[in-house]
């Protein structure tokens, strides 16, 4: 039984690690971008132009106002749908943080502001693009049985590797 627990922890640090590793990497870029994922439409990414460059916020959407902190502030921005953009399938628009109230306006067709460098961004861009989606409760669904089965099988084979193990070691052959 205590083999059957340290397989199972060691199991989930492994897995802890890992997502560590990936927030890591990624920095704060991939947890706002998470929020703003995970939020369904209820929060927005903000692209703020502050004094030392673009920095990236999570706005929370009220009707047609956003509310959002910088250092620590309580920032208010009033919104209009059309200065809200809708790329890779998460809103964002962009703020000028000399002045919060509104939102920068885009010409038609414009994606960006001219001073904003998406190529620093374009992390951002990709993992959007990449990422799975998972809107239908069918495929969610799917995706956690499949992670259930593969934990239970690699349960199973740690199990029978263990039980061969010890069955050498009791019977004194090494």
């Amino acid at each position: 039984m205590n083999e059957i627990l340290i397989i199972l922890i060691t199991t989930l640090g492994a897995f802890f690690l890992g997502g560590f590793g990936v927030l890591l990497i990624g920095g704060k870029t991939t947890l706002t971008y998470l929020q703003v994922k995970m939020s369904k439409g209820k929060k927005i990414l903000l692209m703020a132009k502050t004094p030392f460059g673009w920095r990236q916020f999570v706005a929370k959407r009220d009707q047609d106002t956003l509310r959002w902190y910088y250092d620590k502030k309580p920032m208010i921005t009033s919104v209009k749908e059309k200065d809200v953009s809708r790329y890779m399938r998460i809103d964002f628009c962009f703020i000028d943080t000399k002045k919060p109230t509104v939102c920068l306006k885009l010409n038609d067709g414009q994606m960006y502001p001219s001073d904003f460098d998406p190529a620093v961004f374009n992390n951002i861009l990709l993992r959007a693009l990449t990422r799975p989606d998972t809107k239908s409760t069918d495929e969610l669904k799917k995706l956690l049985m499949v992670a259930i089965l593969a934990v239970l099988i690699t349960l199973v084979v740690n199990i029978v590797t263990l039980s061969k193990v010890s069955k050498l070691l009791t019977g004194g052959v090494i």
